[in-house]
Parts: C-alpha cells; sequence; structure tokens
C-alpha cells in the first residue's frame, strides 16, 4: 500500500478507480492504513517545504495529497462505519483544518451515490 501512495500523481484522476478498486478488494484490512493517511500529523516536513519551489512535475507527494486519496478512497468504499469513526476520531477532534474536514468527508462518503462494485 505505501509504494502505491509514493507513486501516486495527485493531478491524474485516471489512477483513482484503479485505486478505489484495489483498496476495495483489500476490504477493512485497507481501513487503518488509509485513516493513517489522515490521522498522522500533515505538517509540510521541510524537504515538502523545499520541494515547493520545484516546477510541478518534479514535486514529491505530499502528507496532505496522501490524506486527500486515502479520505477520497474511504467515503467511496464506504467501510463500515463505527470502525472508521473510531480510527479517524484523532483528525475529527483536531484543529488542524484540513485534517478535520477530510476525516468528516471519509464518514460521510460520496456527494453522489456509490458506484456499484465491480
Amino acid at each position: 500500500m505505501e509504494e502505491w501512495f509514493k507513486g501516486y500523481k495527485p493531478l491524474r484522476y485516471d489512477n483513482f478507480d484503479a485505486a478505489e478498486t484495489t483498496f476495495r478488494k483489500m476490504g477493512t484490512n485497507a481501513i487503518p492504513f488509509l485513516a493513517g493517511r489522515i490521522t498522522r500529523d500533515l505538517s509540510p516536513s521541510l524537504f515538502e517545504q523545499w520541494a515547493r519551489a520545484l516546477p510541478s512535475r518534479f514535486r514529491p507527494v505530499t502528507k496532505l495529497d496522501e490524506a486527500q486519496l486515502a479520505a477520497r478512497i474511504l467515503a467511496y468504499t464506504q467501510p463500515p462505519q463505527g470502525m472508521l469513526g473510531e480510527l479517524l476520531k484523532p483528525a475529527l477532534v483536531s484543529a488542524d483544518t484540513d485534517q478535520s474536514s477530510l476525516a468528516k468527508f471519509a464518514r460521510r462518503g460520496p456527494p453522489h451515490p456509490p458506484r456499484p462494485s465491480p
């Protein structure tokens, strides 16, 4: 899972269908990993701060990029809410607005009905 996130490019949304399918097949085993992408400290590292000066094609995937992807996957795969709520609890009460809004999005689910499972 970690390797997939490292190679993910946030602006290439054609990757999302593959990601959703992959994590849906993993089932509840993937939920703690995905929730961990949201609940960890999202402050940019010194490297991420330095990399902002690079042209976009050379910038690495940031912790915030990973958290946004994890929230989207969780929202669309709709894992058991009890399990997800417990894992996201630290982010839901966080003072970090990015973190708390991503956790709320992950719990709320997609803005439209989910696509049928393949």
